[in-house]
């Protein structure tokens, strides 16, 4: 088991809320009796990069290429089947391409706002994987 711990910022406007995510990633059998790990990144700042449309994306843990620029590292890393998670943030009609390995898997969960795809209307709570089929 990994924990990795995370202090929100404490002075937010009422109206924005507060997100919490609790995320579990199923290990490779060969990592599933390891020694757990705890990390504390309540005191780091995640990386962000944004482009020219409006669309940032802050890095919370593995590696990530966004946006042409060079590629930013969270604070988090190692997680099991190298999974990475970041929070991506879109202004109105802002575009994000987002650079993958063609093997891995995208999961999306949109906790606010909407986005069209492959021309379908997500709203908020939704779930799944954004680029349908690949």
């Amino acid at each position: 088991m990994d924990e990795y711990r995370q202090r929100s910022h404490p002075f937010r406007d009422a109206d924005e809320g507060l997100h919490g995510f609790q995320i579990w990633l199923n290990m490779p059998a060969k990592d599933k009796m390891r020694p757990a790990r705890y990390q504390d990144t309540s005191e780091t700042v995640n990386p962000e990069v944004s482009n020219n449309t409006g669309a940032t994306l802050r890095a919370l843990a593995g590696d990530w290429a966004f946006a042409g620029q060079a590629e930013i590292s969270a604070p988090v890393q190692g997680l099991a089947g190298e999974a990475a998670i970041a929070d991506l943030m879109l202004n109105p009609d802002a575009i994000a391409e987002l650079q993958l390995k063609r093997h891995e898997f995208v999961g999306l969960y949109l906790y606010q706002g909407g986005y069209r795809a492959h021309g379908a209307l997500c709203n908020e709570h939704t779930s799944g994987d954004p680029a349908g089929d690949r």
